[in-house]
């Protein structure tokens, strides 16, 4: 299905063919053909989520309903908390890999990437799965300065304002820890494309280096 609006031709998925039920939210330049499609009451929180998967600070939700533009959430915020976090970890001298999913696949082979770059880096390391992240959870680890958190998709984009300690995602770490890397504000949340920034994990199946403890953490 196609749809023209504000002079871009927009190509719409299957499911959005009833136009009354969908928001459509425009991420950056008209020009650039970058729309997606969020459901009624999800479009604020999906509109968000796709802006700092792109590090894109401007937005526009179309409503079909009454036909007009709307200014987007305001991430500036969260994109500087992001900035401010990955420069926390630049200087970090022990991470905290907290384990935010057991059913995503190649979830191992990114925790085992991680420890691998973060040793190779000469920090320490510990890995913890604690269940849902909360703040008062990680507080109780004062020995770690950054943590890591190894989420599912868009999952792992949590508030982490009120965190005692700067929480970064995998690839922020990867920026991080590379004296090479320029942060941009873009966030890789996929797992096989994230692995392409992390040393092969040959043991993820476990054993060998370690292990993914629950409850707790396992140093190195």
């Amino acid at each position: 299905m196609q749809l023209n609006l504000a002079g871009a031709k927009l190509l719409l998925p299957e499911w959005c063919r009833d136009l009354s039920c969908v928001h459509l939210a425009y991420i950056g330049d008209p020009g650039a053909g970058g729309w997606s499609a969020a459901t009624p009451g999800s479009g604020s929180t999906r509109l968000t989520q796709a802006m700092m998967r792109l590090g894109c600070s401007d937005g526009l939700v179309f409503s079909p309903r009454q036909g007009k533009l709307a200014q987007g959430p305001d991430i500036h915020r969260q994109l500087s908390r992001r900035f401010m976090a990955v420069e926390s970890a630049k200087i970090a001298k022990t991470f905290g890999v907290v384990v935010g999913t057991l059913a995503a696949s190649r979830f191992k082979d990114v925790v085992w990437g991680l420890k691998r770059l973060i040793r190779a880096a000469g920090r320490g390391c510990y890995t913890f799965v604690i269940g849902k992240l909360k703040p008062e959870k990680l507080a109780n680890f004062s020995e770690i300065d950054v943590f890591v958190l190894v989420g599912a998709g868009d999952s792992a984009l949590v508030d982490t304002r009120d965190f005692p300690k700067p929480v970064v995602l995998p690839y922020e770490a990867v920026l991080a820890l590379n004296p090479r890397a320029e942060w941009d504000g873009k966030i890789v949340l996929d797992f096989d494309e994230l692995l392409q920034y992390l040393p092969p994990a040959a043991v993820a199946a476990g054993g060998g280096d370690g292990s993914i403890e629950a409850a707790g953490g396992g140093g190195e």
